[in-house]
């Protein structure tokens, strides 16, 4: 994805935030996993069934059945419910923990250069340097390698 010219300043929202995070869960975990943990998840709950149906002896096996069941859908839930709530609640506490250090950026884009500033810094880094380029449903990301990223809020580009 090719990035246009812009010019856009923002102060990031709790919301922005946490939707940076949730967005970036969910472009940096690879798919493999999540059909893994999916695939693991069904055995165990497929296990479980078959053994509270067919070999239901004692009380200790239906919990171990009932256990196993529980645990397989825990796996299948983790990627989809369990690690965005966590991801929701630690960004939300992060950001109010922080609200105050919070300062707003002005994220400049040209032919030639990427150019980020704020009250403390500014960087220019040549496009040809942009690793990838992600939109999420609230979310931009311009990627400079694997893992460091800026990020521009949806919200700003529709202003």
């Amino acid at each position: 994805m090719e990035i246009e010219k812009m010019n856009v300043s923002f102060l990031p929202t709790e919301e922005d935030h946490i939707y940076m995070n949730l967005e970036k869960e969910k472009y940096m975990t690879p798919k493999e996993n999540k059909i893994i943990f999916l695939s693991v998840g069904m055995i165990g709950i497929l296990a479980g069934t078959a053994g509270l149906l067919l070999k239901n002896e004692s009380i200790i096996e239906s919990i171990c059945y009932l256990l196993l069941i529980a645990v397989g859908l825990f796996v299948i839930s983790y990627y989809d419910i369990i690690k965005p709530f966590l991801t929701y609640k630690n960004s939300s506490a992060f950001y109010r923990y922080h609200e105050k250090d919070i300062i707003s950026k002005t994220v400049s884009v040209d032919d030639d250069t990427l150019t980020v500033k704020d009250e403390l810094h500014k960087i220019s880094i040549p496009k040809k340097y942009i690793y990838d380029v992600y939109r999420g449903k609230k979310t931009l990301f311009i990627f400079l390698d694997k893992e460091e990223f800026i990020y521009i809020p949806l919200r700003v580009l529709s202003e």
